[in-house]
């Protein structure tokens, strides 16, 4: 896994994708730093990190081109063949990742203290912030190598992550507004099932598959709310804002507690992206 960590780390940067997410990254959150905390003299690095919200996007940078590109030149089947372990393959480019990101949150770290240089900085809270915003940065990074898992073309990795990352950062918003009536969850789930089937579909290349599995749901969803029609109400609300990385880290900085629930939840989502991204890898390596 050491060598493998090695080898894409060098790759990263030496296809100056680790020096330019560094950079982009940096160059993004500075700007918002001074608008919010020097301009306007807020004193929580937290509340300038959370609305600097499009700067997610960027994590769709860092493993678009890693797997993608070894499928199409088929590296893969070296590595695939090799005595480390499929585990130990992802787990060393997903470490390697992490690796880039935190030197800019190295960067990033350095704003309290720039802060408190200027007046009074809440450095306990903010290091707080940074500790769980470096958790969620390793969350989409794992979702995002899932992505590129699934895709054969670096751009076409690179956009979806892009799409599941911005529909992430705004379902909180979408929230909002849609009516929180029975009949609205109703609709929503049904699409959200149908959207599944054809996900389901496209990438196991069985049209049967996907309409079996679109419309399995959908029959659960319909049976559930004949069941228990009241349970809907406002139950399409409740799931978008649960499933909204970034809302979790309004506890942080809004009502300065240290929020366990958020800790678990990243936690949750890379271990779900890399133990997905794995099988994946798994399921082709014996193909």
């Amino acid at each position: 896994m050491i060598a493998i960590y090695k080898r894409e780390l060098k790759s990263l940067f030496n296809s100056m994708i680790g020096f330019v997410f560094i950079a982009l990254y940096v160059i993004v959150a500075a700007l918002y730093f001074k608008t919010y905390n020097i301009n306007y003299g807020i004193a929580q690095v937290g509340f300038t990190l959370y609305n600097c919200s499009w700067g997610y996007l960027l994590f769709a940078i860092l493993p678009m081109k890693s797997l993608p590109e070894e499928k199409k030149d088929k590296i893969d089947q070296l590595l695939y063949t090799s005595p480390v372990s499929v585990t130990g393959i992802i787990f060393g480019k997903y470490l390697a990742m992490c690796t880039v990101f935190s030197v800019a949150m190295l960067v990033l770290s350095t704003f309290p203290i720039a802060i408190n240089s200027l007046g009074y900085s809440l450095f306990k809270i903010d290091y707080s912030f940074l500790f769980a915003y470096f958790l969620l940065g390793c969350a989409y990074i794992s979702i995002c190598l899932f992505i590129s898992s699934l895709c054969e073309n670096q751009i076409i990795s690179g956009v979806l992550s892009l799409v599941v990352i911005f529909i992430l950062e705004c379902s909180g918003s979408l929230a909002s507004l849609l009516s929180d009536k029975d009949y609205v969850s109703l609709l929503c789930f049904i699409i959200i099932a149908m959207l599944a089937g054809v996900v389901c579909g496209v990438f196991s290349k069985s049209i049967m598959l996907g309409f079996t599995t679109g419309t399995g749901f959908s029959l659960i969803v319909i049976i559930l709310y004949i069941v228990k029609k009241e349970m809907f109400t406002g139950l399409i609300q409740k799931v978008l804002n649960s499933i909204s990385p970034s809302n979790y880290l309004m506890s942080f900085f809004y009502y300065y507690m240290f929020d366990i629930k958020a800790i678990v939840f990243y936690l949750s989502l890379i271990f779900v992206g890399v133990f997905l991204t794995i099988q994946i890898i798994q399921k082709r390596r014996y193909s």
